[in-house]
């Protein structure tokens, strides 16, 4: 399933950076464990003239692409697809920048294609997951809180912060802590980020 979703997904980004003048934003690696990752993870963003965004993720349990479309200056929403644990999901997203960019607001909720704790694949589609997160950024700042529902199990608050570092003009280093409140479970990530 995954080779299958990384050949559409080359296509598909081959195809719109031909057709629409995409070009590549930024591209970063990082580790550690976060709400949505958890080790060595690859992203990229993407956009074109036309204010249309594209973020892509992914590790060895999980990939994804997240496509915005600029409604209002501040408000984008759009589809999103993925797979998670071998099994195929699709969601739409919105996201909002309000207050000159200092605060970010991010809803996102996905259905798949069967049931990624048991393996299976399935063509009925059924609930997997939403995740809310509500983002404060001051200079190279950032302070989160995220719910993030998953299946049937209960609900997660999840508090955190991030930092970053400008090492170069382009280079720029990350690091960030935080908290799952129901799991008790402290987080943690590093990475690097180049900036065309």
């Amino acid at each position: 399933m995954k080779t299958l979703i990384y050949f559409v997904l080359t296509i598909l980004l081959t195809s719109m950076a031909n057709a629409q003048n995409w070009r590549l934003n930024t591209i970063s690696a990082q580790t550690g464990k976060t709400p949505l990752s958890d080790g060595i993870d690859i992203s990229a963003t993407v956009s074109d003239s036309s204010g249309n965004s594209m973020f892509l993720d992914f590790n060895p349990v999980q990939g994804e692409m997240l496509f915005f479309h600029p409604i209002t200056g501040n408000i984008s929403l759009g589809p999103t697809v993925g797979f998670f644990k071998n099994v195929a999901w699709i969601a739409p997203v919105t996201s909002a920048n309000l207050f000159s960019g200092h605060l970010s607001l991010l809803i996102w909720v996905g259905w798949s294609f069967g049931d990624p704790e048991l393996g299976n694949t399935s063509p009925k589609i059924r609930f997997c997951f939403n995740y809310e997160q509500a983002t404060i950024i001051v200079n190279s700042y950032e302070f989160y809180y995220a719910l993030l529902g998953y299946q049937k199990f209960l609900p997660e608050n999840i508090f955190g912060m991030n930092k970053s570092f400008r090492l170069t003009g382009h280079l720029s280093a990350y690091g960030g802590v935080g908290y799952m409140k129901q799991a008790k479970e402290f987080l943690w990530s590093s990475g690097i980020k180049y900036n065309f």
